[in-house]
């Protein structure tokens, strides 16, 4: 059960501490410093776009790691870190509401979740063919 708990919480960490950190460097390098919080960011759409695309490859590489990380049934623990990211994606839509352009916003909804899922169904299509045998 710890295990299962540790899957997913360091699962949502491989991949929300690189986001962060990218994301803060990347606003740095456009912006020249962190826009205040309340304010709206009036970012290039080339900045939402490669930040989409890097959020993607974190999202995946997280259900990757929690899935590497689970003891059993990995693509189940994956899809409960994808159920995760899907709910707090909800949640940052509705705090950053008017913040960010409404298709960034459903991308990052859109994208999050089934690239997590996918990162953690690569992983459980790694699992050894000794450890396959063993169960059998």
């Amino acid at each position: 059960m710890l295990r299962s708990i540790g899957a997913v919480i360091l699962g949502y960490l491989a991949m929300a501490i690189p986001i962060f950190a990218t994301t803060t460097w990347h606003m740095i390098l456009v912006l020249g410093k962190m826009p205040e919080p309340p304010a709206h960011m009036d970012l290039p759409v080339s900045f939402g776009v490669v930040n989409l695309v890097y959020s993607t490859l974190f999202a995946a590489f997280g259900g990757f790691v929690c899935a590497a990380i689970a003891s059993q049934n990995r693509l189940k623990h994956g899809l409960v870190l994808a159920g995760l990211v899907f709910v707090l994606s909800l949640v940052s839509v509705y705090i950053d509401r008017g913040q960010q352009p409404v298709w960034y916003q459903a991308s990052l909804v859109l994208l999050g979740a089934p690239a997590t899922a996918i990162g953690a169904w690569i992983r459980a299509k790694k699992e050894p063919a000794s450890a396959a045998a063993v169960g059998a």
